[in-house]
């Protein structure tokens, strides 16, 4: 969906110091947590994304004859824990979902299979924890800055006077950035989550972090879950989360199958 009107708090980010130290600190491998966030912090965390479990009446003109937004919401939120529970028994965190995820026949689905998360999309109790961390180092109307992914072709269609650069880092091409006010970015944040057509969402952050290069949150578009670094004062808030399922990650971390 196309956002007309952005917060006017939205600004260019003119200072090369606050971009340039993530671009020469993303690299290698897709399935590496260093492609997506300099390796710079004391702790990172892989937060895991609800998977979704079909209903029961998933073969009933209830389910197959509904809208797209109406079946969305019959869909019914799942830990990666609960749905691996047979299958991966000993989940822990150090995977991605499509190394442990299930691979569904469309054409023969049943009760109680287990859909993939939204990719790119957290959760808002993903983003109410991450700011409840990151608020023990980032006062509300401190700037944070924040990256969206160049491949959503309209993202800058209306706003050209803001003159955004884009930077090549966090595995994906490019990705434009601005700065914004922690409070104002989240409350956007939230407010497009909110949508009912979230799944569609082309204007949301892939990454954010602090121009004190004290947090970095990335949540790569093509993924089912997102990474946070920080200190382990930050990184314990999310991993007590009871609302978030979160595991701690060690250092230059290579998620394998």
């Amino acid at each position: 969906m196309f956002e007309k009107h952005w917060p006017t708090e939205f600004k260019p980010v003119e200072d090369k110091k606050f971009y340039d130290w993530v671009g020469k600190g993303c690299h290698g491998p897709l399935n590496a947590v260093a492609r997506y966030m300099p390796q710079k912090f004391e702790q990172y965390v892989h937060i895991c994304h609800p998977a979704w479990t079909f209903p029961a009446n998933v073969n009933l003109p209830s389910f197959t004859g509904a809208t797209q937004l109406e079946r969305a919401k019959q869909m019914i939120p799942t830990t990666w824990s609960a749905a691996l529970a047979k299958k991966c028994p000993n989940f822990s965190g150090l995977q991605k979902w499509h190394q442990v995820g299930f691979n569904l026949d469309y054409n023969n689905l049943s009760s109680g299979d287990i859909h993939s998360p939204l990719e790119g999309t957290p959760p808002l109790e993903a983003i109410n924890a991450i700011e409840s961390a990151i608020s023990r180092v980032t006062e509300p109307e401190e700037n944070c800055i924040f990256a969206v992914w160049d491949g959503f072709s309209n993202f800058c269609q209306g706003h050209e006077h803001l003159k955004m650069i884009k930077i090549s880092a966090m595995g994906q091409r490019y990705h434009w950035i601005l700065q914004a006010p922690r409070q104002v970015l989240f409350n956007y944040w939230r407010s497009r989550l909110k949508s009912p057509y979230f799944w569609e969402l082309t204007q949301i952050p892939q990454a954010v972090w602090s121009i004190k290069q004290l947090w970095f949150y990335a949540v790569p578009f093509h993924t089912h879950s997102s990474l946070f670094g920080g200190s382990s004062d930050m990184t314990k808030i999310l991993l007590a989360a009871s609302e978030v399922e979160a595991y701690e990650l060690p250092k230059d971390h290579l998620f394998k199958g």
